[in-house]
């Protein structure tokens, strides 16, 4: 797999009710960015299921490949585990600024989530943009990146 040091093409956002105000807060700052970014939902805080959001995003990034996705909902637990279920996600739960590091670096994630009801918007500007300046290192973290893709079958 190749390093990846350019800008997305797109960044999908969405998110559920918990995790809405959050999820404006980072697309406002991804604009003022410059980055070019998509709101696939939620608008309202009208309580909604998550997996609904997790996979319009993921499907959204899956059928353009050169963008990323951003999940939120109270915990970001559920929206990366309904991400991860879609073929070619690898979308990886963010705690703290090493694993914003490390969920590009290590693992070429596609989408992060990150939970509304958790953590400082300060803190989620922050992760958001270590895991943009991220480059994927590749070696032998390709090689494991293959075998998880071989876990997704056919």
């Amino acid at each position: 797999m190749p390093n990846v040091s350019t800008a997305p093409s797109h960044i999908f956002f969405g998110s559920d009710h918990a995790g809405r105000e959050l999820k404006e807060i980072l697309i406002a700052h991804a604009k003022m960015r410059g980055l070019v970014v998509e709101d696939l939902g939620t608008y309202t805080d009208e309580s909604v299921d998550y997996p609904d959001f997790a996979e319009k995003v993921a499907r959204a990034v899956v059928s353009d490949p050169a963008s990323l996705g951003v999940l939120v909902c109270g915990t970001g637990i559920g929206m990366s585990i309904a991400a991860n279920k879609i073929h070619g996600i690898r979308a990886a739960l963010l705690y703290n600024e090493s694993s914003a590091r490390l969920a590009r670096q290590h693992n070429n994630a596609n989408i992060i989530a990150m939970g509304g009801r958790e953590i400082s918007p300060d803190q989620a500007i922050t992760w958001f943009d270590i895991f943009l300046a991220t480059v994927f290192e590749g070696g032998r973290h390709g090689r494991r990146l293959e075998k998880i893709a071989r876990l997704e079958g056919p």
